[in-house]
């Protein structure tokens, strides 16, 4: 049943010791990445289903320790995540990585699929919700996903059972229609100029009335952008609204 966290068993795929000699080179890039972004970041080896790489801090947010990760990310997800995530986190990755096995192969590396998972918290402090975004790093001859990037980070929305799929250079979206069980696409998601100028300033913590200033705009107008921004996004504070173009690429 935990084998489900994973992709399907007819697309497991298939690696060569050839490949896997080429696994070093790939996991220097991700680990300067990690450095970069000081995200915790892990890859799982969709072969051997086995963690092959995992930042100094994967699983701060989940209040495990490093060597959790010795478990393989079954189970892992099996101890950290309640009953309930665990099953939408089984239809999501199933359904997902049949979704890409349909996309054209030079494509399937350009998806990422996101969304908020609920944690069983150790401590108080701990947070009970991240968002966490997955996305191929190498696939085996046959197109099949072998290697998957991960990362956790904390949540711009409080919302869970919700999944995205968005592809690099596009902006085009999808979502996991959860009645239905299949990914369809939803409206593509773009800021114009002036949102992206009001949240770029906002980032910097100008106030309204600064960056009115800046954008030679009355006050009014700014709030204006402001409320189109997060009627837009979907959030209710500018915090949320840099958060969430942050995570989707839209700056």
């Amino acid at each position: 049943m935990l084998e489900n966290l994973l992709a399907p068993a007819f697309l497991r795929p298939k690696v060569t010791e050839e490949d896997y000699k080429k696994l070093p080179m790939i996991l220097q890039g991700v680990e300067a990445a990690a450095r970069l972004s000081y995200m915790p970041t892990y890859v799982v080896d969709l072969n051997t289903q086995r963690f092959v790489y995992v930042s100094k801090n994967p699983l701060a947010l989940t209040g495990g320790k490093h060597d959790d990760s010795d478990l393989g990310p079954c189970q892992f997800y099996a101890d950290h995540i309640p009953e309930e995530c665990l099953e939408f986190l089984m239809e999501v990755s199933q359904i997902s990585y049949q979704f890409l096995a349909a996309q054209p192969l030079e494509d399937r590396c350009l998806f990422t699929l996101s969304y908020n998972l609920n944690l069983r918290a150790t401590k108080a402090d701990q947070p009970a919700l991240i968002y966490h975004q997955c996305t191929p790093l190498a696939l085996d001859r046959e197109g099949n996903v072998w290697l998957s990037s991960r990362t956790f980070a904390l949540p711009h929305t409080d919302k869970i059972h919700e999944a995205y799929l968005r592809k690099a250079g596009s902006p085009q979206r999808w979502y996991y229609n959860r009645q239905l069980r299949c990914i369809e696409p939803c409206a593509p998601l773009a800021l114009d100029e002036k949102e992206v100028t009001v949240i770029r300033l906002a980032s910097r913590g100008l106030s309204v009335e600064d960056t009115a200033r800046l954008m030679r705009k009355s006050v009014d107008s700014v709030k204006k952008y402001r409320n189109s921004l997060y009627e837009k996004l979907g959030v209710s504070s500018m915090t949320e609204a840099i958060a969430y173009a942050q995570c989707h690429h839209l700056l």
